[in-house]
């Protein structure tokens, strides 16, 4: 504070001008407030004190108290999207930038990384036909300014169509501009209030570095609470780069929040380029995405073309397949279908990919060789990338089927999705055999092209060096941490060099993953590490009283899960006893068995009538006094404040009268 009025008083000198007082007023009165409140406003240039270790997981990361991905170096610079009605398009292409940032793709930095949303806005309603001629182009009218959501883009970018340069037109060829291979667009929306939702975009954010995120807005202000709002807004589509679970729930307009923290906003405005977000707020379509390098895969097969809202049900989306014709092979290169992108609906799914290649009846789509396979499980719905085990070659002029089936590991709805527009290739699988539905599989085939004389020399993927995995708690789900490979100092990365895999990763005991080597990598490698136990999380006093009327320890209540170990034993002249805890996880929790003092509880006389049924020791009149000569400390902390303004502004006053003098 001492030298902030120090640099006023001579910025005052500087300045004459009563505009310029005014404004040193309101600097210092806004720093007393800060001092206050102990929380800085978030500006353009955010930042936190947290530093997150590389080798840290996703679970690790989303367990801390603050998280904010401008700290790494990942977060690019805020645009204005100006009076168009593109938010949804600002907030895919930022968050498209930060997770090709943190998946450190190329040579690209935050500051010379830049998205078109624009262009994002214009080929999610116009589209061109594909390179392949495998479907129709869409076409709307050029329209682009409307209002939508980041899963409307999910189609598009599936179909290479996006991101592009933010210096390319938006009607320029979006296949030849295209710098990116979409992997995933997953759609987060598995709870949607409540401490599951918070922890579960935490997870998504520790995934992906950002995501995007939509809310109700009527105002701007540095801590908002839209749950206390009252004017009327619009929904407004942003980008979420981290959290604080620290900013205190007063801080939050236009009312107190009823919990602390909140999330790190990025805003495509800049009159207020970033905010924080009470977690009282409901967040919606928050959306997360991952790319891969162009290089990657050459084609894209694939039939779908309408992005409205995609087509389901029971008896037809369990297994489906797409039918292609193969194009791209000739004289000097062979074709071969790399990995598969499907797009599903469900949680917690398991996905199984088989290629058939030289199909002898297109109508069949398994009258041909089992060629190559790939399995993949989905936390959420969205379009995902399912790399296959290994290559698959397709001859020129010959038919090959993508064949997909989608099963839910929680029993849950499992659903592959069609687009509405017309099929003859696309097949659903009953009991009956294999059928015709009209619509289009929502299945994409990514392929690559290789010299005929080039020889394959494929890495064993086992002599990759490998941080060890240290032991994590308990926690009710799948733990699944993150590996760090590297061979020869090259980073792998996952999905591309190699699939993962888990097994025995929810219980307490050893867990394993499985590395299995793909693209220019073969052979596996297993990893283990340890669950570890977590003390049960609901305990019973180690103290209790037993009422008059009870005779055996089992008319003595415990919590839930929890039960004495000899229920039927007499409680005459009992003094303590054991209980243990028998619920569910049992086996994941230690400290299961807790030894009880037990303490029989006195008829009351005639001189306590009078108690306080809640209270049978009434104490109220010595908690009364403790309170009372409690020191009343937020009163004091704004006294303080306001005299500290009161005496900086006195002294401005007289730099203001000598100056006039």
């Amino acid at each position: 504070m001492l030298s902030l009025y120090r640099n006023m008083k001579k910025y005052l000198k500087e300045q004459k001008s009563k505009t310029a007082i005014v404004s040193a007023i309101l600097i210092l009165l806004i720093s007393c407030f800060t001092i206050f409140t102990g929380h800085d406003i978030v500006y353009a240039d955010v930042s936190s004190i947290i530093t997150v270790s590389g080798s840290m997981t996703v679970d690790e990361i989303a367990g801390l108290e603050k998280y904010n991905s401008c700290d790494y170096g990942i977060v690019t610079p805020n645009l204005d999207q100006g009076n168009t009605n593109i938010c949804w398009a600002y907030a895919t292409a930022s968050s498209s930038e930060i997770s090709v940032l943190k998946d450190k793709l190329d040579n690209n930095t935050k500051d010379t990384l830049r998205f078109s949303p624009t262009q994002i806005a214009y080929r999610t309603y116009n589209r061109d036909k594909d390179p392949l001629n495998n479907t129709d182009g869409v076409y709307s009218n050029d329209k682009w300014n409307v209002t939508g959501s980041s899963y409307n883009t999910f189609l598009m970018l599936s179909q290479w169509c996006a991101p592009v340069a933010g210096n390319v037109s938006a009607k320029a060829d979006a296949y030849e501009n295209n710098l990116y291979r979409l992997l995933d667009a997953e759609q987060i929306d598995l709870y949607s209030v409540g401490s599951y939702r918070i922890n579960e975009i935490k997870q998504a954010i520790a995934k992906y570095g950002a995501v995007t995120g939509s809310y109700y807005n009527a105002r701007e202000t540095y801590y908002y609470n839209t749950k206390g709002e009252s004017r009327d807004g619009i929904s407004h589509a942003m980008t979420i780069v981290g959290w604080d679970d620290t900013i205190p729930a007063s801080n939050f307009q236009p009312k107190a929040a009823s919990r602390n923290g909140g999330w790190i906003i990025k805003n495509s405005y800049d009159s207020l380029p970033y905010f924080y977000l009470s977690y009282d707020s409901p967040v919606g379509n928050v959306c997360g995405f991952k790319y891969a390098n162009k290089h990657e895969f050459d084609f894209n097969y694939f039939y779908d073309n309408v992005s409205d809202a995609p087509m389901r049900s029971e008896s037809n989306s369990k297994c489906v397949s797409n039918v292609f014709l193969a194009k791209k092979g000739d004289d000097k290169y062979n074709e071969y279908v790399k990995a598969v992108n499907v797009a599903t609906y469900g949680y917690n799914l398991n996905c199984r990919v088989k290629v058939y290649t030289d199909l002898t009846d297109p109508g069949n789509p398994e009258s041909g060789t089992l060629s190559a396979v790939g399995e993949r499980t989905f936390e959420y719905g969205g379009y995902h990338t399912v790399m296959l085990d290994n290559l698959a070659k397709i001859d020129n002029g010959t038919y090959y089927s993508i064949v997909v089936s989608v099963d839910s590991n929680s029993g849950g709805s499992a659903y592959i999705l069609y687009s509405l527009n017309s099929s003859g290739n696309t097949h659903y699988k009953s009991s009956y055999g294999w059928n015709d539905i009209g619509y289009a599989g929502r299945i994409k085939a990514y392929t690559v092209l290789k010299e005929k004389e080039e020889t394959e020399q494929k890495t064993d993927i086992s002599v990759a060096r490998y941080d060890a995995i240290p032991p994590v708690s308990f926690t009710g789900r799948a733990i699944c941490p993150q590996v760090n490979l590297t061979i020869n100092s090259q980073i792998l990365i996952q999905d591309i060099d190699y699939s993962i895999s888990y097994k025995n990763n929810k219980n307490v005991g050893t867990a394993e993953i499985g590395i299995n080597g793909i693209g220019n990598y073969a052979g596996s490698l297993t990893l283990e590490f340890r669950i570890l136990p977590v003390d049960v999380p609901i305990r019973p006093d180690r103290r209790m009283e037993i009422s008059v009327n009870a005779t055996t320890l089992s008319d003595i209540g415990l919590p839930a899960g929890w039960q004495w170990e000899v229920p039927d034993l007499s409680v005459d002249n009992l003094t303590s006893a054991t209980a243990i805890y028998v619920g569910e996880n049992k086996d994941n929790y230690k400290n299961t068995t807790i030894t009880i003092s037990l303490r029989k509880v006195q008829p009351a006389g005639p001189n306590q009538d009078n108690q306080n049924p809640d209270n049978p020791n009434d104490n109220n009149k010595d908690n009364n006094d403790i309170i009372s000569n409690k020191p009343d400390v937020i009163p004091a902390i704004i006294v303080s404040a306001v005299t500290g303004i009161i005496l900086i502004s006195t002294v401005l006053l007289i730099i203001i009268r000598k100056r006039k003098k």
